[in-house]
């Protein structure tokens, strides 16, 4: 630990000197990782002086008719390092072959496009969101920019939870008074005992004033307890049910029971999403989306926290009968609306729920898409197989069954989307904790997300933002890891999780149409293990614009913000997006027990038509590819 604080002061007085630099230039320089030598390996760390930030595609070359830009991170300390490469035409070897001596062919189809991407995000919880307020505002603002700032990963998306979770002090409620039908009781809340408030809004209007396109969603964990029946779980399907495993007690809980059956009751609850989205949008934070239960069949391993069984057909049937027409009905009918929000397996069931011929979902005349989380595939090793031990692992192949079954990509009866909304490591017991600087959690990411996206997914969301140096807080004991570590009130710092992330936030934008990649077997293409996803971005025909966050104040928001929160930056930055681009990410890693060949370095020839670009990807190391074809 000495050695990374002298390696931490080091770089901090070097970042002074650019910090002033910057200032007495006014331009703005690029900031490479601070490299913060954690106990499993590299991480970045981030001060209230000097952050690290993405140097853009066109800020030293353009890309053009003979140049594509690289973005590497690597085991070694890379994280999304800049380089370019030339471009060649095609000669004796022709698009669609898929070796050439050592050569791994990656072949790209731009006629055939599959689904259209949402984004990529993270969520904005109680635990992420009393952390970062803790920080000084300079410190705050490089956490911020990190994210959503035009230098940052490109975040798109947000989730913000309906009342506490876990990742809560303690377990609250928006409507607390027992049998309040009215919700006259119903008032924003949060863990710091704000009432008429929620300082989780706070951050998110700092986001809006940064990133104003950023798609928030949410959705609850546990229903007001009032709410909540013994009567409607059926074990073991139902593993929240009342009391837990063995225990027929009657009383639910914040943790246990389904939801009563009573329509009034019913009725209550779907305008208790009615409230907490007009109460958002009255402090400045309008939602996109949500989803009617955060794992409705509660968690595999026993559940520990806020949670609400539902069983598919009745999940459905209740947003399709009560929360869908309420919605219309309050003048919020454009919300996009999920269901499932659970683990891999429960996907084609929610489709049949859904769209299926006959199903409760009207054919989907409310639910727009399906959620799922990332638990099943064991921290990145179980990806596209079959669900195995009962369910608790694997079933990754039901994302790509869901979205072959209902064509999901273009289906004019049934439009619809998967959409991956939570995930995070340091889930198996044993290493239930932050593992600052962990290149395997890091690939983790990269490798589930890359395998989904080739299954249909249309995006893929991290769990909290940022938590602390425990993996917390949790009022259940439920710590993990996360992209950003909080170290005090001027340091945190960014693990290996955090660039994964960006190599396809920052590049594969909304509007991105994936491509056929030619050979690709479970995501993979040749004989040396080279993971590939690609895109396609879509045509612009402006700059993006990225608003400063200009206003003064502090870091954590009130009720009466404006939203803008405070910078000491007053430049509008303009981002040119790269128009009608190719994206490629080349992953050549393994995971522990990985039974595929041993990694070697891998020299990739990627094929649009006639255009070619060669790149030699490295052990242990991940490449984001961005061409003009």
């Amino acid at each position: 630990m000495a050695r990374s604080m002298c390696i931490m002061r080091r770089a901090l007085k070097w970042g002074v000197i650019l910090f002033v630099l910057a200032a007495a230039s006014g331009t703005t320089i690029y900031q490479a990782c601070v490299p913060y030598e954690g106990e499993y390996g590299i991480a970045c760390v981030c001060s209230n002086v000097v952050c690290d930030n993405i140097e853009p595609l066109h800020l030293t070359a353009n890309i053009s008719a003979n140049t594509a830009v690289a973005y590497t991170s690597s085991l070694g300390g890379k994280r999304l390092v800049r380089s370019t490469i030339n471009k060649t035409s095609s000669g004796a070897n022709g698009a669609g072959s898929l070796s050439d001596g050592n050569v791994t062919v990656v072949a790209l189809n731009l006629t055939h496009t599959h689904q259209t991407i949402l984004g990529f995000g993270g969520a904005i919880t109680d635990a992420t969101t009393g952390l970062v307020n803790g920080l000084d505002n300079n410190t705050f603002h490089n956490f911020l920019h990190s994210y959503w700032g035009p230098a940052g990963v490109g975040y798109a998306m947000a989730r913000i939870p309906l009342g506490s979770t876990d990742f809560s002090r303690h377990s609250y409620t928006l409507a607390p008074v027992e049998n309040d039908l009215d919700l006259i009781s119903f008032a924003l809340r949060d863990d710091a005992g704000n009432v008429g408030y929620d300082y989780k809004v706070g951050l998110a209007k700092h986001v809006v004033a940064m990133q104003p396109a950023t798609k928030f969603l949410f959705a609850p964990w546990s229903a007001p307890v009032w709410m909540k029946s013994c009567n409607t779980s059926i074990p073991p399907r139902g593993r929240n049910y009342c009391g837990g495993e063995g225990d027929e007690s009657s009383v639910p809980t914040y943790l246990f029971g389904g939801f009563s059956t009573d329509s009034r009751t019913r009725a209550s609850y779907a305008q208790y999403f009615v409230k907490f989205i007009q109460a958002y949008a009255e402090l400045g934070v309008s939602f996109w989306g949500l989803s009617a239960q955060n794992e409705p069949e509660g968690n595999p391993t026993g559940n520990k926290w806020e949670n609400t069984n539902w069983l598919p057909d009745d999940l459905v049937s209740f947003t399709e009968d009560y929360l869908g027409p309420a919605l219309e009905a309050a003048g919020l009918g454009h919300l996009s609306i999920m269901t499932g929000d659970g683990q891999f397996p429960q996907a084609t069931e929610y489709g049949n729920a859904s769209y299926g011929v006959g199903s409760s979902g009207k054919n989907g005349s409310y639910i727009d898409g399906i959620a799922y989380h990332w638990y099943n595939s064991l921290d990145g090793m179980r990806e596209d197989g079959e669900a195995i031990l009962g369910g608790l692992a694997g079933g990754g192949i039901e994302i790509r069954n869901t979205y072959e079954l209902y064509t999901l990509e273009n289906n004019e009866v049934n439009p619809g989307y998967l959409l991956s909304t939570e995930a995070c490591t340091g889930t198996i017991p044993g290493g239930r904790f932050p593992k600052v600087g962990d290149w395997s959690r890091g690939y983790a990411y990269t490798r589930d997300i890359l395998h989904q996206l080739n299954n249909g997914g249309v995006g893929w969301l991290d769990w909290n933002l940022a938590l602390n140096t425990e993996g917390g807080p949790n009022h259940a004991n439920n710590t993990v890891d996360s992209p950003v570590i909080v170290l005090n009130e001027t340091h945190f710092v960014k693990n290996p999780m955090f660039y994964s992330m960006g190599h396809f936030s920052k590049f594969v934008v909304p509007g991105s149409k994936r491509l056929d990649v030619a050979g690709l077997v479970d995501s993979v293409v040749g004989a040396n293990g080279l993971e590939v996803v690609a895109f396609k971005t879509p045509t612009t025909s402006s700059e993006t614009i990225y608003k400063p966050d200009t206003s003064t104040g502090t870091n954590t928001a009130t009720a009466t913000d404006t939203g803008t929160g405070t910078q000491s930056e007053t430049e509008v930055h303009t981002g040119e997006e790269c128009s009608a681009c190719v994206v490629v990410v080349l992953a050549n890693d393994r995971y522990t027990g990985d039974m595929r060949p041993p990694i070697v370095p891998v020299t990739a020839r990627i094929e649009v038509g006639d255009t070619v670009v060669t790149t030699t990807v490295g052990s242990n190391e991940v490449q984001t590819i961005v061409f003009k074809p």
